[in-house]
């Protein structure tokens, strides 16, 4: 009886247990900043940013999780730099200044996305 009643417990926690691009999408909800505003998130894969454009407010902010398996960067056409950022780590930007943020990866050129602050 035992048994019976953690084969479905390990098939549903091996479901949860997945790796690379497999990760839930709906925690990309904003937060509360502790400066005030609210947090963004966005998470980065091993080719993409998600999502790969966000519109915020005037003093809210924007963390990048790396969720992929290799090195990425969050590089602005402004001259923002997040450095590389490994697998698991984040970088935060607050944007205090309307206007439209175009970014890329340094290392994966094909990777775009676009911070819209209103």
């Amino acid at each position: 009886m035992r048994i019976l009643a953690i084969v479905p417990l390990a098939l549903l926690l091996a479901g949860c247990a997945g790796s690379g691009d497999d990760h839930d999408h709906r925690h990309h909800g904003p937060t509360p900043h502790e400066g005030g505003g609210t947090s963004f998130h966005v998470a980065i894969y091993n080719d993409r940013y998600e999502p790969a454009s966000r519109t915020i407010a005037v003093g809210d902010a924007v963390d990048w999780l790396n969720h992929g398996n290799r090195a990425h960067t969050v590089t602005f056409d402004d001259g923002h730099d997040s450095g590389s950022l490994q697998p698991d780590q984040v970088h935060e930007r607050v944007f205090r200044d309307a206007g439209t943020y175009a970014y890329h990866c340094k290392f994966h050129p094909s990777m775009r996305g676009t911070i819209v602050v209103q």
